[in-house]
């Protein structure tokens, strides 16, 4: 179905959270990563109109569940197995959850037993709930009113306290994540507050965080410190897009102490390049790749020391980074549309991935 989410793998199955358009209808559908037969799928009805594609997110997947948020904000537990259905929520309708502008983008998080979502509704900022059966656990209070950003909720400790990062529209939230304070904000940052933010926060070392939206926003890096008996936040800079690294769509990498991204079209003389900077001071480059390769909103993702990096229209570039320098190692057509945006799935030696309307499964165990 035409839109951009992404695939999961686990335990040689494939899981995708697709749109039927004929069936007008959300769809979890289940594949066998070895040959691409499908299993199962388990839907819904609810009508969809086109906003650059129809779906958005990936699935949260473990032994027992897997976990999707639909593109207006639908969540849907069922059995990874077989995909029995165990519970759903709707989060427009329970918590007053605004739709985002492009629909939902946020993916879920399963900790343990319990789902970490982000509704950003009239009441709730972030909420747990039980995985098997449904129960709300615990809830953050949302007296700002912060919204749903595309953004995805991530996992950090700091201080021995295990919290989950959030960045929405109104701001930059640690909550707890642990202990009799599960669900209480710890801290939060006014200053970071893009009226769109589809990258999720990066968490680095020591309480650093790496912070990325596009439309002219740019990027900020904060560090969370813990100090007389409580957690504060701190600039440690602030970029336009054609001043540091910034991304739109994507996420970046934290790898080896480097952070890698490819750069938004509003970057100047480096829009659209892949590079690499260090995390204190994302002005500085180290990491150029050639001018001549432009990649666009694409993924790209590291495996086996080596990044992948897939263009708008389909194209995979495979390069290697050795000190300061970059290599392209490999380059490629392998789809055939358009706005190929699905972040990239890596297991058993296949890669996934996808354009607006196609998924591929490449064999990536070749001698060569």
């Amino acid at each position: 179905g035409e839109g951009h989410a992404a695939p999961v793998i686990h335990k040689g199955r494939v899981y995708i959270l697709d749109y039927l358009e004929e069936e007008q209808a959300d769809a979890l559908r289940c594949f066998s990563l070895r040959d691409g037969h499908e299993l199962w799928r388990r839907w819904y009805k609810i009508k969809i109109k086109r906003n650059h594609g129809r779906s958005r997110t990936i699935p949260a997947v473990t032994d027992d569940y897997v976990v999707t948020i639909g593109p207006k904000c639908q969540v849907m537990c069922v059995r990874s197995e077989d995909g029995k259905l165990l519970w759903g929520i709707d989060l427009v309708r329970e918590y007053g959850t605004e739709v985002p502008q492009w629909y939902t983008g946020q993916c879920p998080l399963i900790d343990g037993k319990t789902v970490v979502l982000a509704p950003g509704g009239s009441d709730v900022l972030l909420m747990g709930v039980d995985a098997d059966s449904g129960k709300v656990l615990w809830k953050t209070p949302n007296p700002g009113k912060w919204k749903m950003s595309h953004s995805s909720v991530m996992p950090m400790t700091l201080a021995g306290r295990k919290m989950y990062v959030y960045s929405s529209l109104g701001g930059l939230v640690g909550v707890a994540a642990d202990g009799n304070e599960v669900g209480k904000v710890l801290w939060q940052y006014k200053a970071w507050s893009p009226s769109v933010i589809a990258p999720s926060p990066v968490v680095m070392n020591d309480g650093l965080i790496f912070l990325a939206a596009g439309y002219g926003a740019g990027s900020m890096t904060v560090r969370v410190l813990f100090k007389n008996g409580h957690f504060e936040v701190n600039e440690i800079n602030r970029f336009r897009p054609n001043k540091g690294l910034a991304l739109e769509q994507q996420t970046a990498i934290f790898s080896n102490g480097m952070l890698y991204g490819v750069m938004p079209k509003d970057a100047g003389a480096r829009r659209m390049l892949f590079v690499g900077c260090i995390p204190y001071n994302v002005s500085e480059f180290r990491i150029e790749g050639p001018r001549d390769l432009r990649f666009g909103l694409g993924p790209f993702i590291k495996a086996d020391g080596r990044f992948y990096i897939l263009d708008d229209r389909g194209t995979l570039t495979i390069m290697s980074v050795a000190g300061e320098k970059c290599y392209v190692r490999g380059r490629g057509k392998v789809l055939d549309g358009h706005d190929a945006w699905g972040p990239i799935a890596v297991a058993d030696g296949y890669m996934l991935m996808r354009d607006s309307t196609t998924m591929v499964c490449l064999n990536m165990r070749g001698e060569k």
